[in-house]
């Protein structure tokens, strides 16, 4: 029988008979719908269906109704000599045994059995279950009801995993009879012996038992541990650099004193580098004149965690990065306002030199402002949290236009904010990340309308509400509620709500990092994050932030003062000018600028009442849009349909977002025939860039 077709056996135990009819139509499908499903997984995942997968591996139920059937049933398969390589175990099976006793008696019978605990009920802690059944790899959660996927998943990944132990005990069991047969004729075959273990490529050492000195290492034992043979022989967990929790090493040498084969993974330091390094290791006792001694098989996995820590790093950046974005693009419509109306008062030749300084010093602070902004974009992917003293009040006040703009029209967003609530130590744009991510996620559950509400109070937490949540102390905490009147969560999903990657949504709506992130920003700061919902009535989720101890805060360095926009003659002209602006602040602005310089200027707030402010004024010498506005329609989408008009219309699209990010979403051939402005932008560049455009456009 091929390897893509082989027969694997897995054991039910559940007192319920649905359960194991749900258990054979996840597991033994129709051939064509299983492997249609792992082709979906991956489309869902990578985003391309990729090739065909082959066949996948056939598996062979075994069924239970009681613990003590499940026992019977696993002696029976040793004895046939095919046994039962995973186990799923209901947690609840009266009258009998429960499911801790179940996987105690099946592991005294049959220790590499993978057991997965079944069960909607949350009748032992993790904590609880290590301590009846001690700690092991073997032992895995799942919560009912389960996803179909994720039990197919686990069934592959412990197969492969006991296949893997099987191998492992076998090279151990190898390894460890060669050496046994050896030390028997260790006079006469010390020579070959020696060879052998000199030449295996995977590090190799010899320890005395129960002390753990090491007596004997090889050749890539010395490479991959950075030292020679001579330094590490006598080396005992004691003396050995690096080995962390020597309690730990010494119950392994106990472990292999019983005569007990071991196989860990653990991290050690390395001392030339002072980095840490991923191991994993299979040891068992071996004897050597007379004397019972331990072999150890080493092999370094630092490159996977590696690779699977930075895997996880990029999946929760990228969602960071998304945000970065949308807080720059209002921060620079703020920034544009700034910097503009301060270099239209620095042109004024009448200012005292007092008030010219202190403009001066607002323009060069608003540029600075700017350039974090950039950094902000750039460096988002690997944010590092910067702790400030902010007053909460204000941040969710001045968030209000952003999360109008979030929610849309369909929805009713209300705020009950207090005056003067007191300051907390917080990384401000981490906060405003989990404000956002809280509404966001209540305006996706209430579907095509409903109304939010975003309060901020004041609580006393007393101490037994501090240690139900870990780092919290007790004392005054700001809470911020967010709440919709939509379905509610169904109890089955609200245990999992917090798990990174956990989404309800479809496939390719949702990363399943917004609340998982939202979740630790808020242990980062000392604080949590509660939920309280009912199903039909609604949900409101709790941020709670420690009240601050208000401390000086140093003040920010000088920037230098630049670029202060010429009111030459050259700059001036008479052209009608579209401004398209739904910031009426930055509209204001642009259009104060223009008229300075003898332009005609018409304001409009979006794209629908420029074409009809274009039509009715029989069109415009340039127009000057926003690429983001409300009522449907953005800037590259007005300036598509002015162009099919007019093709030699100039045209300037600003906007708040960075140069990369607009050439991802608009069209390319779109992009070539406008004008781009990156916000804040410096009056005299924009001056000369649209006298440019129209002195072009006339010839």
């Amino acid at each position: 029988m091929s390897e893509s077709s082989e027969l694997r056996r897995v054991l039910i135990v559940d007192d319920t008979p649905n359960i194991h009819d749900d258990f054979r139509k996840i597991l033994v499908p129709e051939t064509s719908s299983a492997n249609s499903g792992i082709n979906d997984l991956e489309a869902a995942m990578f985003g391309d269906a990729g090739e065909e997968h082959p066949e996948l591996p056939h598996f062979e139920l075994g069924h239970a109704y009681q613990g003590q059937e499940a026992l019977q049933l696993v002696k029976d398969s040793l004895i046939a000599d095919a046994p039962y390589q995973v186990a799923f175990v209901d947690m609840r099976m009266p009258p009998g045994w429960d499911g801790v006793e179940t996987i105690r008696r099946l592991w005294e019978v049959d220790p590499r059995l993978q057991i997965v605990i079944c069960t909607a009920y949350s009748d032992y802690s993790w904590k609880e279950l290590t301590r009846s059944l001690g700690t092991s790899d073997s032992l895995i959660i799942l919560k009912k009801p389960f996803d179909n996927i994720e039990v197919v998943q686990l069934a592959h990944a412990l197969l492969r995993k006991w296949d893997l132990t099987r191998e492992s005990e076998a090279r151990v069991a190898d390894l460890g009879a060669t050496v046994e047969r050896r030390t028997v004729q260790l006079q006469v075959a010390e020579e070959r012996f020696s060879e052998a273990f000199n030449a295996s490529p995977l590090p190799q050492c010899v320890q005395t038992l129960p002390e753990g000195r090491i007596i004997d290492v090889n050749h890539a034992y010395e490479e991959v541990m950075n030292m020679t043979r001579e330094q590490a022989i006598g080396l005992t967990p004691e003396t050995f650099t690096g080995m962390g929790n020597i309690e730990e090493w010494h119950k392994c040498l106990e472990t292999l004193t019983r005569g007990e084969s071991i196989e860990k993974v653990s991290e050690l330091l390395d001392p030339s580098t002072q980095s840490i390094r991923h191991f994993r290791f299979f040891a068992r006792r071996i004897t050597i004149e007379d004397q019972p001694h331990s072999i150890w098989v080493f092999q370094e996995i630092t490159s996977e965690v590696q690779l699977e820590r930075q895997l996880r790093q990029s999946q929760k950046m990228e969602a960071i990065g998304q945000l970065a974005a949308g807080v720059a693009h209002d921060f620079n419509n703020v920034m544009t306002a700034v910097q503009g109306f301060t270099q239209i008062s620095l042109e004024r030749d009448d200012l005292a030199p007092d008030l010219r300084a202190d403009l001066e010093q607002v323009l060069a602070s608003g540029k600075r402002a700017s350039a974090l902004t950039r950094q902000l974009l750039l460096f988002s992917r690997k944010q590092v949290v910067q702790e400030s003293i902010l007053a909460l009040g204000d941040i969710l006040a001045d968030l209000q236009p952003l999360l109008t703009k979030l929610v849309g029209s369909s929805f009713e967003l209300k705020f009950d904010l207090p005056a003067n609530l007191p300051a907390v130590r917080a990384d401000q744009a981490n906060v405003e990340q989990v404000v956002l991510n809280l509404v966001s996620n209540a305006r996706d559950a209430l579907g095509r309308s409903g109304r939010i509400d975003v309060a901020a109070r004041i609580v006393e937490v007393d101490e037994a509400t501090a240690n139900a949540h870990a780092g919290a102390k007790p004392g005054d905490y700001i809470c911020v509620d967010v709440t919709d009147d939509g379905p509610g969560i169904p109890p089955d999903v609200l245990p999992r709500i917090f798990d990174p990657f956990f989404t309800t949504k479809p496939v390719g709506e949702g990363t399943g990092l917004g609340l998982a992130t939202s979740y630790g920003i808020a242990r980062q700061h000392k604080g949590w994050l509660d939920v309280e919902t009912a199903v039909g009535e609604g949900t409101t989720f709790s941020l709670f932030l420690p009240v601050a101890e208000i401390e000086d805060e140093p003040p920010p360095p000088d920037f230098p003062v630049t670029g202060i926009p010429s009111n030459s003659e050259e700059l001036r002209g008479s052209e009608r000018i579209l401004i398209v602006e739904d910031d009426a602040v930055v509209a204001q602005l642009i259009s104060c600028v223009l008229r300075r310089h003898g332009y005609d200027t018409t304001c409009v707030e979006n794209g629908p009442d420029a074409l009809k402010t274009w039509h009715d004024a029989g069109g415009f010498d340039l127009v000057f849009s926003d690429m983001v506005m409300p009522k449907g329609m953005s800037g590259t989408e007005l300036a598509a349909e002015l162009l099919e008009q007019r093709p030699e219309l100039p045209i300037v699209l600003a906007t708040g977002y960075s140069e990369a990010l607009v050439q991802e979403a608009a069209p390319k051939e779109l992009l070539e025939r406008c004008t781009l402005m990156l916000k804040p932008y410096d009056i005299g560049k924009l001056l000369r860039r649209m006298r440019q455009l129209l002195d072009t456009s006339s010839e």
